[in-house]
């Protein structure tokens, strides 16, 4: 597999815990799939065929949504840092090679924000 070095993975996930990243404690106090239920229904629509790339989880949306808000990003800058930031990915849940979609997956979510999402899905479950 190879000598692991300082810019490791694991190595650099560690080191990002030890420094207290915010977004793996938000992802410890956050049970973000109690969102699910209420995200699914605005989410929903009806696919003409199977062709193409299958819609992005629900749940990854709204937490690319969390970042998009929490570090007051625009679509396409969200799309970079999630690529660039190990953080990021990790807050998402993505591995190498998994897809994070791209800034249009964004816009929609902040989308689906706005027809009401937000306004009614944020409080206490």
């Amino acid at each position: 597999m190879g000598q692991r070095s300082f810019f490791g993975r694991e190595n650099r996930l560690q080191s990002l815990s030890q420094l207290g990243d915010l977004l793996e404690r938000l992802t410890a106090a956050i049970p973000w799939e109690r969102f699910r239920l209420l995200l699914e229904p605005v989410h929903e629509k009806a696919r003409k065929s199977n062709a193409g790339r299958k819609p992005l989880d629900v749940v990854l949306m709204f937490k690319m949504l969390i970042l998009q808000t929490l570090y007051n990003l625009a679509d396409e800058q969200v799309e970079y840092r999630i690529r660039d930031r190990l953080s990021f990915a990790r807050f998402l849940g993505l591995h190498q090679g998994r897809s994070s979609g791209c800034h249009h997956s964004v816009a929609f979510s902040g989308a689906a924000a706005g027809a009401g999402v937000a306004g009614d899905g944020v409080r206490p479950l």
